[in-house]
């Protein structure tokens, strides 16, 4: 899961959410990475051309946008 980083404390913030889903959901592994603001777009940029897109990452899109407003 690739986040952006919000504050000191998002890597921790992060780890507590997944700890519980991993808990919840026995067997599954959440990898944690945090980037910054300034470098999200072109890490998954670079991620997506290499083929090695991360399964779930943030949109910065608004929403009105998505939605065709």
């Amino acid at each position: 899961m690739l986040v952006p980083s919000y504050s000191d404390a998002t890597q921790t913030n992060w780890q507590t959410v997944i700890d519980g889903f991993e808990a919840a959901n026995e067997g599954t592994t959440v990898n944690l990475e945090v980037v910054s603001w300034d470098d999200l777009d072109s890490v998954v940029t670079t991620r997506i051309q290499a083929g090695e897109a991360p399964d779930i990452h943030p949109q910065r899109w608004p929403v009105h946008r998505v939605r065709g407003r």
